[in-house]
Parts: C-alpha cells; structure tokens; sequence
C-alpha cells in the first residue's frame, strides 16, 4: 500500500467493557461512526475480533479481555499484560486503554495500583516506543458515583499523575477521563448489571475517546484514493403498512452495490409509534404514522420511508397460561431463578430445566409465546440452546439467538440463522391449521407444514449447559379459537 493510502491503527485495549459485553462491540461501533463521519482514514486492530454486521471486517478488531486484571499477576481470568506480545505484534498508531475494575473485583495489587498502571504502559512502550497511548478512567458504574466506587476513590484519582510522569519521560501518553465526561447512570446500562454499559452508555464513552483523538488523528490522516465510495443511496421501501405489533427488516440499497463502507445509521420520526434498532429492523409500536431515515455515513447521504401503523389483525383469543412463570407454586424442578417479573438464567454451568405443575388441553390451534433476551452478544455458543416445548413440538433458541430450530418429537423440522439479538424479542411458535410456524416479533422465520397430535401436556423450559446471560418474560400459551 502506498503513502497516500495508510491505514491508522486504532487499538481498543482493556477488560470487558472495551469487550462491549452486552453490546456487539462495545464502543467501537460509535467511535467508527465518528472518525469515519470526520475523513479518518483507520482500521481497529487487536488478536480479537467479535462481528458487527453494522460496520466493515476491517472495524471487528479489539483487545478487550472480559474479567482480566492488569497484570502480571495471577488473577481467576488472566491478566492483560501477559498478552501484550500477541496484543502488539502489529504495527499500532493509537492505542485506547481503559482497565483496572477487575483489580478492584478481586482485590489484586490494591496498594499499590498506580505502580501497576505505570509497569503496564511502559511494557507496551517496549514494544513500540512511538505509539500514542490514550489512558481513560474507569467509568462509573450503574450503582451510582459513590465514595466506594474504585472509579472514584481508587485508580481514577491517580491516573492524571501516572500519564504526567510517563509524558514527562518524554512517552506520547495523555490522560482522558472517561468517568467524569461520560457520568453514566441508570439509563446507561444492561439490565440486572451494574458495571457493563450498553449501547446507551458505550456512545457516550466513544464520544469521549472521539474528542481526545482527534486532533493527533488529523495529523496523522492520509485519506484512502482507493476506496469503492458509495454514489446513490436508498432504502427498499420508500412507503409501508404494517399492523401494530409487527416486525420489518429495513434494507439499504447502494450503488455501486458493494461500497467498502455500508455503514448505515437509523432513525424514526416518532419512536413511540415505530421503533426501528441500528441494525434497521422496524417494530410497529401503535397505530398511527412516522417516518424511518436511514443516513449512509459514506457520503452523508439520506434516504426514508414512510410508514403507517394500523390496528394489529385479531382472532379470538382464550389465554389459558400467562404470567404464571412468575408464581414458583406453578413450575417443577429447579425454581431458584424464578423471580417476581421472569426466569433469570446468570451465569448458569448446568442443564436447568423446569416443567409447568400443570398441564394443558389446548384446542387443533395454538401459540406458544416468549419474551426472551439474550443481554451478553457472545450468549451461548458451540450449539447451547434455550428449549421451549409444548406437546413434543419444540422453540430451540441457540447460540445467544443466532439461530433458531422447530422440532417435533426430536426432529428437526427447520432451521433458521440470524443475527445475535440484544434487545428483548418476542418469539411465538404457532400451531395453526396444521401448519407450524415461528414468529421473531412479528417476522415469520420459520414455516412448515406438519400435522401433529395434541394431548395434555406440560409447558417445559430446557437450557443446555453453558446458557448465560439470559432472561424470560410474558411465557404464555394461548389458545386460537
């Protein structure tokens, strides 16, 4: 590659929040969409690689070690600094290093953390001694800013002077404080987790990143000639009716077809009656109407699509089981992660598996409904799945919600792939004229034509050893008159 053609390297380097746990890449999706917006000209490097399919491979790239300590030392997880020879094996330009909670965690090396700190960085400097290394404080966690939070009380408070010395010893190293820019709260993080931010929490600290980088970036740039740039741009429906409840898949469309950026940013006009997410997927919330814009970043260009919200289409329905998922009367087996609102599965290291006490005589026609959210985009992985099953006929959600199976008595009927899901989703397995179909909110995934005898039977949730991060509402049955 020539000069004029030089791709910055951007290192994210820390523990899981530059992981994005919870997220699909943390605060890198963000941090791409600013530098990008701004002509940079960058690449994220690192050994890991977690998929966003928001944004290029190129932007996949990461150094971020969930549950590691700064090291070396032995902490439960690992530690970072024993990793640095694979971390900086490549040629890195910048480096965003944000760590240390996880000292905080497990009490390591406590007393004498600043000193850690320093060691850390001037190991990294050994390998590339030009390197510019951005230090951000750890951010706050969901608990709230109080004086026993470490990000107040502990490593944030000596930072400043590490990044001092080490600039003093003549080091490209600059102080960035995350905390205080950022000041996180409730509404920035993942349910029933009071230190991972989501996607809320993650733009704000890739905002703080974005202003501290900027300038050393722009002298840095050299813009890419070669780049297959996008010329026009639209979305595949520049008008749409749905029913309420329903679910669509927004698509941009480019010319020419294959840009090296399909970076696409999503909005809607009233999110109160149309949601859409920022992987375009569109959630009819209530009647009435809004207008979807999608910005392509290569080019600014904007484009939308104007959508009508009708009353949702009805059969007459008799729900004969809602909400008793919440009464632990009302289930068999292991009832210890049955809360007031929904089944919690954290961090589970077995099969967990409950049956409901009792059973049910649905009529030729019916649903079985879920609300499920996966809150960790890595999930369940090397084929774990979530099993709900009524009279033989099966839901298997696998690998975090990547995939989906309809089974009956053991038999794969079909299949169906998909991206991780991060938000709640509503899943249905309906039965209805003999045919079974499975509903992702209000898109069919999955259709196929089976008759199947009905008896009495119990409602069974089965998660397979290794489900993790996951939570259950709305379980219901419902009968199709």
């Amino acid at each position: 590659m020539s000069l004029n053609n030089y791709i910055i390297n951007i290192l994210p380097i820390g523990d899981s929040i530059t992981d994005g746990a919870g997220t699909h890449s943390g605060y890198r999706f963000f941090l791409h969409n600013l530098l990008y917006k701004s002509g940079i000209n960058f690449r994220f490097a690192g050994p890991k690689k977690a998929h966003d399919p928001r944004m290029p491979e190129r932007y996949y790239y990461h150094a971020g070690y969930g549950g590691n300590t700064i090291g070396p030392d032995n902490s439960r997880n690992g530690n970072i600094f024993s990793r640095l020879p694979d971390i900086l094996k490549g040629k890195i330009d910048i480096a965003l290093l944000m760590m240390g909670r996880n000292n905080y965690f497990q009490s390591i090396d406590l007393d004498r953390i600043d000193e850690v700190y320093y060691n850390f960085i001037k190991e990294m400097l050994s390998y590339q001694p030009e390197m510019h290394i951005f230090v951000g404080s750890m951010n706050y966690s969901k608990a709230g800013n109080s004086p026993n939070d470490p990000a107040l009380s502990g490593l944030n408070r000596l930072l400043p002077d590490v990044c001092e010395k080490l600039k003093n010893e003549g080091h490209n190293v600059y102080f960035v404080d995350i905390a205080g820019i950022t000041n996180l709260g409730e509404v920035d993080f993942k349910p029933h987790d009071n230190t991972h931010p989501n996607d809320i929490g993650q733009e704000k600290i890739a905002k703080a990143w974005f202003d501290a980088i900027l300038p050393i970036l722009k002298d840095m740039n050299k813009p890419d000639d070669n780049q297959i740039r996008v010329k026009e741009f639209r979305l595949n429906k520049n008008r749409l009716t749905l029913n309420a409840n329903d679910e669509f898949q927004m698509l941009p469309v480019f010319t020419p077809s294959n840009p090296d950026e399909f970076t696409v940013l999503w909005s809607s006009s009233d999110s109160d009656t149309v949601k859409i997410d920022s992987l375009g997927r569109v959630t009819a919330v209530k009647p009435g109407k809004a207008t979807i814009y999608g910005e392509c970043i290569d080019g600014g260009f904007i484009s939308s699509c104007e959508i009508e919200i009708t009353e949702a289409k009805t059969v007459n329905t008799s729900v004969i089981f809602d909400n008793a998922f919440s009464n632990r009367e009302n289930w068999t087996g292991d009832i210890e992660r049955i809360g007031d609102n929904n089944i919690i599965m954290w961090f589970i290291r077995k099969d967990y598996k409950i049956n409901t006490v009792q059973k049910f005589t649905p009529s030729n026609n019916f649903m079985l409904q879920v609300k499920y959210e996966i809150t960790d985009n890595k999930g369940i992985y090397f084929g774990n799945y979530t099993s709900f099953k009524f009279n033989n006929l099966e839901m298997r959600i696998i690998d975090g919600a990547s995939s989906f199976e309809v089974r009956y008595n053991g038999e794969i009927l079909a299949t169906h792939n998909s991206y991780f899901e991060i938000e709640p989703r509503t899943y249905t397995l309906k039965y209805y004229n003999g045919r079974i179909e499975m509903y992702k909110g209000g898109e069919l995934i999955i259709s196929v034509d089976k008759q199947i005898e009905l008896s009495s039977s119990h409602i069974e949730l089965y998660s397979s050893e290794g489900e993790r991060f996951c939570m259950i509402n709305d379980l219901k049955l419902v009968e199709i008159i």
